[in-house]
């Protein structure tokens, strides 16, 4: 076992010294075969098996979206997933990064767990040739296309924005905050389950407002955790888009998919 900073002069708590212990060198975590850490609740690594050096490196690294949910977990006792992608190293493939952040007491500590995949080159062409193909859709259709995180926040829309709102000036805000009206149903901004023709106002940018037919598709990670929705809206005009933006939301959402299996089984 790496011990990373000296023990705290306060006494840990049982489940905190019960990991240090699991994670000496004949611990039953010292074997575990992926990445396994504990971290306080300011990133900092307190010990690691001998895998665990990766994700030091990835909090040393400045990664503020690791860092964050870390201390988040720690902070309400709330297990999660975060999914990093990182940069290849010369002359091999990117590493997709899934980490499991598990409190063990609430307010002290967190146990980090994770394992690694490489994304080859095959596969991130074939993402990257799907996102064409949906931007291609997109600009025959003129459908407003979204993506938002957990907190319903926008991580991404189409280039040219929605309903007069560029898209400089939606992401990084809250879905609500674009909505004349909040629905008194299912939000399909954060949508668990697919959904299709939920009716929503949108308010544009010049103040008016615009009835909006959204169908949308929960995004998943690779362990099945819930990340966010993504989908697509178009202004309602009587003439049925319901079923049309359903259809262009599983479509895109097949096809993420296709793009993103791996080529080959990885360790």
């Amino acid at each position: 076992m790496r011990i990373l900073r000296p023990a705290r002069r306060v006494r840990a708590s049982h489940s905190v010294k019960a990991t240090r212990t699991l994670l000496a060198n004949d611990g039953a975590l010292a074997r575990f075969p992926g990445a396994v850490a504990l971290v306080n609740p300011s990133g900092a690594v307190i010990c690691t098996n001998a895998a665990g050096a990766r994700i030091e490196a990835v909090l040393g690294g400045g990664t503020q979206r690791l860092a964050a949910a870390v201390a988040e977990a720690i902070t309400t006792g709330d297990d999660c997933t975060v999914t990093l992608v990182l940069p290849a190293a010369e002359g091999g493939d990117q590493l997709q990064l899934t980490l499991s952040i598990l409190p063990l007491a609430k307010g002290e500590a967190a146990l980090v767990m994770g394992h690694s995949a490489p994304i080859g080159a095959a596969s991130i062409g074939a993402v990257a040739s799907a996102r064409r193909r949906y931007k291609d859709l997109l600009s025959l259709t003129g459908d407003f296309a979204w993506e938002t995180n957990a907190a319903g926040v926008f991580t991404f829309v189409s280039e040219d924005g929605g309903f007069g709102w560029p898209a400089e000036a939606m992401v990084g805000r809250r879905a609500a905050e674009f909505l004349a009206e909040l629905s008194a149903g299912v939000d399909p901004f954060l949508a668990r389950v697919p959904v299709s023709g939920i009716p929503l106002a949108f308010r544009r940018a010049d103040g008016g407002s615009a009835p909006t037919s959204v169908a949308a598709m929960p995004v998943l990670g690779t362990d099945s955790a819930w990340l966010g929705a993504r989908g697509v809206a178009r202004e309602d005009t009587g003439e049925g888009p319901a079923l049309r933006v359903g259809e262009l939301v599983h479509f895109v959402d097949d096809e993420f998919e296709r793009a993103a299996m791996p080529r080959q089984a990885t360790g």
